[in-house]
């Protein structure tokens, strides 16, 4: 089933606005909150094609609509229709909570193009406006996890102390066995399960402000692409359990303090599964080619947060270099004469 808002005011399309946290009508300019607008639902067969893509007709102009089998909303590529596709996000698999974007297109792009023309050895002409591939707006599946731990640690502590008697200096070293047996709570610790996203790229988005999670509306997504989960909830666990476990011997390693040397001799971390959460979170990913290389920037559409590895000009870095090796040889051969010496 194809979902879209239309505007109870003019009927056109309306999309979420991300700096108002409504829906906007481009046509007449009318705004509403989310939960204000009625949907207007669509029945499409299920037209399977090749590859495991399916084909919807768009509401809006009744041109066919191709997507994978996991992307949830997307919009019309012949008239810019946002529409959510219902039936990716079903009862059995619907997202319990969302964090809507904070950030435009427009915000995205000039934020990553400072970024990127902010770096030392980036190439002048890098993100120029004629090479621009796709700037894309993406609600990421994610499970969110919580555990209650429990971190178990002994560790041989030593403190060092000199001093000196006679005519002879001392060093003395004192041996302590330290213990520590902590319980921590780890709330929403989010694993993105999307089998199309780097997951080094996402982890380097975070954190995301959870107090901005707000119930699930398809609202939200109306504008902007939608990604289903591709893992299991049980396929992640024990990658986050592993984080929770982590976070729990480093809060009690972390609380062993005033010693001249720690060395953990015993360690043992529990961590139970209290809660699982599906959510959808916001990221603006941009792809650029240079070059004939393409490199993959995103940033965090709530707080704005940038990742991504542009490239190294070669001429920059070595003018940076032989800059640096100029002002050290100066300073050195000012030092050498100010000491009265000579080269």
């Amino acid at each position: 089933m194809v979902l879209i808002y239309k505007c109870p005011n003019c009927g056109g399309n309306m999309t979420f606005d991300p700096e108002k946290q409504l829906l906007h009508c481009d046509y007449c300019g009318n705004e509403c909150k989310v939960e204000d607008v009625e949907v207007e639902e669509k029945k499409e067969p299920e037209d399977e094609v090749l590859n495991n893509t399916k084909v919807y007709e768009c509401p809006n102009c009744g041109a066919e609509i191709v997507t994978d089998e996991y992307t949830a909303a997307t919009y019309c590529a012949y008239c810019g229709t946002a529409t959510i596709l219902s039936d990716r996000l079903s009862n059995v698999i619907k997202p319990q909570s969302v964090i809507p974007f904070k950030y435009d297109r427009d915000f995205a792009l000039d934020k990553i193009k400072k970024w990127c023309h902010g770096g030392l050895f980036t190439p002048s002409d890098f993100l120029n406006a004629n090479n621009i591939q796709k700037l894309s707006g993406i609600y990421v599946p994610f499970w969110l996890y919580d555990f209650k731990t429990n971190a178990d640690l002994k560790a041989d502590c030593t403190k060092v102390r000199s001093y000196t008697k006679g005519d002879y200096r001392y060093t003395e070293t004192s041996h302590y066995m330290v213990t520590r047996n902590i319980d921590a709570e780890f709330n929403r610790i989010p694993l993105d399960s999307s089998i199309k996203m780097d997951d080094e790229l996402m982890a380097k988005l975070e954190p995301f402000n959870y107090s901005g999670l707000k119930d699930f509306e398809m609202g939200y997504l109306s504008g902007y692409m939608a990604e289903k989960f591709n893992y299991k909830s049980e396929d992640l666990i024990e990658k986050a359990r592993k984080e929770a476990k982590d976070g729990a011997y480093n809060v009690a390693r972390n609380d062993i303090i005033g010693y001249s040397s720690i060395n953990v001799i015993y360690r043992n971390e529990t961590a139970q599964s209290t809660k699982i959460e599906y959510s959808l979170l916001p990221v603006w990913l941009y792809n650029y080619t240079y070059k004939g290389k393409e490199y993959v920037f995103a940033m965090n559409g709530q707080t704005g947060k940038i990742a991504g590895k542009p490239p190294i000009s070669t001429s920059k870095a070595i003018i940076v270099f032989v800059t640096l090796f100029i002002a050290i040889l100066l300073i050195v051969y000012i030092l050498v004469y100010a000491l009265g010496g000579g080269f």
